[in-house]
């Protein structure tokens, strides 16, 4: 089999086990944030793109990432058919890049196949593909895949000026990737481990020439810690206690695991226990860690190859081990594999071919077949995990059925069901989520919308001692946001509106005032206020309020409208107060 024969039958076969899920929805987990309410991607052009690049938005700093977005929304729009195709095409290509970045190592096309194969179906690779928001992950290795490619142009013998053409080409890509995502910092460490495998005397010189890719490596380092841990972030709470790095090392091994055995797979792993409740499980993966260890060392008596793939593996996976890991629910994830698993696929191809030459024709043929059906049963398997992202609710039963106390999937399942108007399962997801985490107070404005939309409904069908019940649940929840977040003049004119809906207008005063209090410019709070004087039978101050929002918002409908029908009932002959 020729090189591109190779190239062609791996970028299809990519494309072939991912093309289903084209057809999937933006999912409620960052796809929200990231795309459809994202406003620095609804338009493209050269100052949007600037404000891209010189904002932080929603951690990590992924401005590529958002620039590509802007690009399919000004032809596309919301369509998630798009984005999911790009996400394919670029796996695709990765998977392409990885064979003829082991064919420029050395690795025979057979080798090189079977490892870039491996690469592109596997099933580990599903999250990173079919999640829209983990274009983060295909961008940042497609340039990471044609960076290390220049380089290895560079370092080939070549004229002067050529040589320097490639540098500045491999630290333009690689750029580029660190601007897609922070996590290939260690970038410069996989040249490093690429001059030894290829013999390259590992000199000063050949250190310093490295320095120009160090230093944007540490630079974004630097900054991902900084926004990661910035208020606001998406995991933003430091964890601590002594064992976390052991279970960051445990994780070499897990993901090892699920390479081989790709089953259980999940969009959340539950953060392991404490060490304590698990210390016979931790000391049986430092065990086999140390084991693995010790056969990658002992293989440099005859080889280099096992050794660099085990570095490209470990290397790779340094910003994503979680040694001092941060939130709740995360200590692995599927997506972390994407590039390190490049080293484990290289390991595989290799061993296969050696299996291959050594093995009598029978033994090639048993070799054959079985290659076949994994293959087969590794695209099976990526299909099947593809489905689970097909919308937000099928994603988080996936994730609860495996790990049920994984608080922030019933979070986002409940905002799911909220969409599609099924509030009963809603609160009850929310319900869910405070046994969890009864400390996340947030989540009631959440559950004070979905009380909302109940009572509403209630209304609308005239049932209006139901909806009166509702909105006084919708209190409640306010009244437990401003104990938790502190007096604020939002909170206060939504827990007005809602006690008024609840026919206590005397309190839904009080809450409306003190809101007044805290923001005297505000049209809204004095229109509310309005109402719920006229409700009271004061329709002189009721007057004065709708007058006051009027004066702040003079082309306002609504106060305007309630003051007409106010002036109306004190003409009618209503008593005032």
């Amino acid at each position: 089999m020729k090189t591109w024969t190779a190239v062609l039958i791996v970028a299809l076969a990519s494309i072939a086990v991912f093309l289903p899920g084209v057809g999937h929805e933006f999912v409620g987990w960052d796809d929200n944030v990231m795309v459809f309410d994202n406003p620095l991607i609804k338009r493209f052009d050269l100052d949007s793109t600037a404000e891209i690049f010189s904002r932080f938005y929603y951690a990590p700093y992924v401005p590529l990432v958002l620039v590509s977005y802007a690009l399919e929304h000004s032809l596309f729009g919301f369509d998630a058919v798009y984005y999911h195709l790009t996400n394919i095409l670029l796996h695709a290509a990765n998977a392409a890049l990885v064979l003829c970045l082991l064919r420029r190592l050395g690795a025979s096309v057979p080798a090189a196949f079977i490892a870039a194969l491996l690469f592109g179906i596997h099933p580990l690779r599903v999250e990173s593909v079919v999640w829209i928001t983990e274009r983060k992950d295909v961008l940042s290795g497609f340039f990471f895949l044609l960076a290390l490619l220049a380089y290895l142009r560079f370092s080939a013998p070549a004229q002067v000026f050529l040589r320097k053409l490639w540098y500045l080409l491999a630290l333009l890509l690689f750029l580029c990737s660190l601007l897609s995502k922070p996590t290939v910092a260690p970038f410069p460490l996989v040249l490093i481990l690429l001059d030894w495998l290829r013999g390259r005397k590992i000199s000063f010189s050949t250190l310093a020439e490295k320095a120009p890719f160090f230093l944007p490596a540490a630079a974004f380092s630097v900054v991902a810690v900084i926004v990661q841990y910035s208020p606001g972030a998406q995991h933003s709470t430091l964890r601590a206690g002594w064992s976390d790095p052991l279970i960051g090392l445990t994780n070499i091994v897990f993901y090892l695991g699920k390479t081989l055995f790709p089953v259980n797979l999940s969009a959340f792993y539950s953060y392991p226990r404490p060490l304590g409740a698990h210390l016979a499980e931790l000391i049986a993966f430092l065990s086999l860690l140390a084991a693995l260890t010790a056969l990658v060392i002992r293989s440099l008596r005859s080889t280099r190859l096992i050794a660099a793939a085990a570095g490209f593996y470990l290397v790779l996976l340094l910003p994503v081990l979680k040694l001092v890991p941060f939130g709740e629910e995360f200590a692995r994830a599927d997506r972390y594999t994407y590039l390190p698993s490049i080293g484990l696929a290289a390991l595989l191809g290799l061993g296969a071919e050696i299996a291959w030459r050594s093995g009598r024709k029978a033994a090639k043929s048993v070799l054959l077949v079985s290659g076949s059906l994994v293959a087969v049963c590794l695209a099976a398997l990526s299909v099947a995990r593809s489905t689970v992202w097909t919308d937000t609710i099928v994603l988080f039963t996936d994730v609860l059925e495996k790990h049920p106390r994984v608080a922030v999937a019933y979070a986002n399942m409940g905002t799911a069901y909220g969409h599609r108007g099924e509030y009963e399962k809603e609160l009850d997801c929310y319900r869910k989520y405070l046994e969890l985490r009864p400390e996340r107070k947030a989540i009631h404005q959440n559950i004070a919308v979905a009380y909302q939309q109940l009572g509403n409904r209630s209304s609308i069908r005239g049932l209006e001692e139901s909806a009166a019940g509702y909105f006084a649940r919708e209190a409640e929840s306010y009244r437990i946001l401003i104990e938790e977040q502190g007096e604020s003049p939002r909170l206060y004119n939504l827990l007005g509106v809602a006690l008024g809906r609840s026919g206590k207008y005397r309190e839904a005063v009080d809450s409306l005032e003190r809101a007044v209090i805290l923001k005297p410019d505000d049209p809204d709070v004095y229109n509310n206020l309005g109402l719920a004087l006229g409700y009271l039978g004061y329709l002189d101050q009721a007057r004065e309020a709708f007058e006051t929002a009027i004066r702040l918002a003079p082309s306002a409908i609504e106060p305007r409208a309630n003051l007409t029908e106010l002036l109306r009932s004190i003409r009618a002959g209503s008593p005032t107060n």
